[in-house]
């Protein structure tokens, strides 16, 4: 993918691509020759987001999701091991899908899915809810339950 589609498809200015290149995951630059990875993302701005719960975690990985933006476990200061749990509790709930790119960076793999449009701010952050405080067991009974 060149600078310039990067650019259009993350709604952003190619000097801001530029500027902020090597902060893509995934991008090489060999060269001279920029390489963005198609399914790259452009980094997610949490700001002064406060990830002291699980469920601001939850929250804050839907909404980049949402928002077509990169992020990873990393951003959200949790492990990769709890990452993938976060992001499988996100399917099972049915508000992520698969979005059939092979980029393996952070959440680039997902989208949210059709049914998240369906529900209110209220109904989500409910959801959210339920997810943080079932946590690993939420995940773990599912994929038990389909063996």
């Amino acid at each position: 993918m060149t600078i310039e589609g990067f650019a259009r498809e993350c709604d952003l200015g190619v000097k801001t691509i530029k500027k902020n290149i090597l902060r893509i995951k995934g991008v090489t630059v060999t060269n001279g020759e920029v390489i963005i990875p198609e399914g790259s993302r452009y980094s997610y701005n949490l700001g002064n987001s406060k990830l002291n719960t699980r469920e601001r975690k939850l929250h804050a990985l839907l909404k980049a999701t949402n928002n077509y933006r990169y992020i990873d476990n990393e951003m959200l200061g949790i492990s990769s091991d709890s990452f993938s749990t976060m992001i499988n509790e996100l399917i099972q709930a049915g508000l992520l899908i698969e979005n059939g790119s092979s980029n393996p960076y952070g959440a680039n793999k997902y989208d949210v899915s059709m049914s998240y449009s369906d529900y209110s701010r209220k109904e989500i952050m409910k959801k959210l809810k339920d997810i943080a405080k079932l946590g690993g067991a939420f995940v773990g009974t599912y994929f038990s339950s389909q063996v």
